[in-house]
């Protein structure tokens, strides 16, 4: 009997936060970095604080997070701190300190003025 594993599906990592398509990735044959799996999910929006991202990987001690900044690695080409990633890795990219503090008093206020989450954005603009 001969088996072939066409697919890892267990082999997983997580993107969240400030980018187009956040969700599960799946790892494949080959090692992915930050710099994959971050084009993988649409590149970070406009409201994503690039210089604050991170990787958090659990070890034995505890996670460990592992600082990233997106700026130098995806519009500078600094591969230094182009971490590969591992099986149940989340990258996490924060929004900016404003954007985040908009989205609070939007997620408070919202409710008692009846704006909709939907009309909030780029396009409500137009």
């Amino acid at each position: 009997v001969d088996i072939n594993v066409r697919e890892y599906n267990s082999r997983v990592v997580y993107v969240l936060g400030a980018v187009r398509v956040p969700g599960r990735y799946a790892l494949g044959q080959k090692p992915l970095t930050v710099r994959d799996i971050v084009i993988q999910a649409g590149l970070p929006t406009v409201q994503a604080a690039n210089w604050r991202a991170f990787v958090v990987r659990q070890t034995e001690d505890g996670p460990v997070y592992l600082h990233v900044n997106l700026n130098k690695l995806l519009y500078r080409g600094r591969m230094e701190n182009n971490v590969q990633l591992q099986t149940g890795d989340t990258v996490y990219v924060p929004m900016t300190f404003l954007d985040s503090f908009a989205s609070f008093l939007g997620r408070i206020f919202g409710p008692i003025f009846g704006i909709s989450r939907t009309v909030v954005g780029p396009a409500a603009a137009f």
